[in-house]
């Protein structure tokens, strides 16, 4: 064969090839050897094969003949790094004018992983509570977890090479069908939720993802669908959002801080509207901050405190800096609201006492007063 054309077919074919002469001088390697042992051509050209492949020369006169004598034997290859792996090697002997030629063609050994195995696969699929399937482009099943499976009766023991027609009611299937068509015409995924009646009398509520499922090249070649239960999350979501309004209704001031690092996590409309700050601003801020009575020290021994159990709460009244600068009086209750194997989380509770102590000296005023008023009577 022409150099050219060897050359050329070396530089194609993905497997890696190392051309020797006799003596184990490496006179020519492929890209893909190259990447495999992480060198340039020209670092390994004139050099020996034992740089690359230690245990094919027990030394420098024997010839590759003499030691490999059969194809695919299991070996060592060392990169460049100095890093040793696993390979398969097949040596065949060839001529040339300058004599004879030895060519190694090496495969790296990849361990495989028993997530790769297919049946380790399903074995994880089955045990999600999901129902997992997928289809093919003719909308024909290819698989079914076990949760998918569930919704059938016990003679339907798989889905393989079924449609949707075969499983479900006409107009069931025909919904089905035109969500499938959309995913495959858009290559893009949908979402959508639905409302299920449960035997039991009780509402479901479920989540239902479908996805194009695409090869290494981009081409579609099936679609995976996804049907979650969200009842729970659903109704915990919605039972945050109606205590967040809560929160933001109250006319206290609420606060949600971390002991380390110390910094607000969360504040209420309330208390983001007197101190004049946003969401985005709070994480920036620490209470040492807004509440001058407390140096870093002290506030910390005051968390400990709570931390360790030798109290509950901690109040204290201070005055609370607002963004432009100003002050007004405040009145603080501070308690723990983590779990105990969670990161510290604590909340303040706020109220300005500006009107507390505006009552307060009106009823002083008015206490002095009285008590001149019988003083004068007397």
């Amino acid at each position: 064969m022409h150099n050219g054309t060897t050359d050329s077919v070396m530089n194609f074919v993905s497997d890696s090839i190392i051309v020797m002469d006799e003596k184990g001088t490496v006179t020519s390697i492929n890209p893909a050897a190259g990447n495999l042992f992480g060198y340039l051509g020209s670092e390994v050209i004139g050099e020996h094969v034992s740089l690359l492949l230690p245990e094919l020369f027990v030394d420098s006169t024997l010839t590759p003949k003499a030691k490999i004598s059969e194809t695919g034997k299991k070996s060592t290859g060392k990169k460049k790094s100095g890093s040793i792996f696993p390979i398969t090697i097949t040596v065949v002997e060839s001529s040339s004018v300058e004599g004879r030629l030895f060519i190694g063609i090496i495969r790296e050994i990849v361990e495989r992983k028993p997530w790769e195995n297919p049946q380790y696969l399903k074995l994880i699929l089955d045990h999600i509570p999901d129902k997992i399937w997928v289809k093919d482009l003719q909308s024909k099943y290819i698989f079914g977890n076990r949760a998918f499976m569930q919704d059938f009766d016990k003679k339907t023991v798989k889905v393989e090479g079924l449609t949707d027609r075969d499983l479900f009611s006409a107009d069931v299937a025909e919904q089905q069908e035109l969500q499938d068509q959309e995913v495959l015409r858009t290559e893009e995924g949908i979402v959508y939720k639905k409302k299920i009646e449960q035997e039991e009398g009780t509402t479901a509520l479920r989540k239902l993802t479908k996805t194009p499922l695409k090869d290494h090249s981009g081409q579609v070649w099936g679609i995976l669908g996804v049907d979650q239960d969200i009842t729970e999350w659903q109704q915990t979501e919605e039972l945050v959002t109606h205590l967040g309004k809560i929160l933001d209704e109250t006319i206290f001031e609420i606060y949600v801080f971390s002991s380390f690092p110390l910094q607000f996590l969360y504040m209420n409309q309330c208390a983001l509207k007197n101190l004049g700050y946003s969401m985005e601003e709070i994480t920036a801020l620490s209470p040492i901050q807004l509440w001058s009575k407390y140096s870093d020290e002290s506030f910390q021994l005051m968390l400990d405190s709570i931390l360790l159990g030798e109290q509950e709460t901690f109040q204290f009244e201070t005055n609370h800096r607002r963004r432009n600068g100003s002050n007004y009086p405040i009145d603080v209750k501070i308690q723990l609201i983590s779990e105990k194997d969670k990161a510290p989380l604590f909340m303040a509770v706020a109220q300005d006492s500006s009107p507390r102590k505006e009552a307060e000296a009106i009823q002083r005023k008015a206490e002095r007063a009285l008590l001149y008023s019988n003083f004068v009577i007397d």
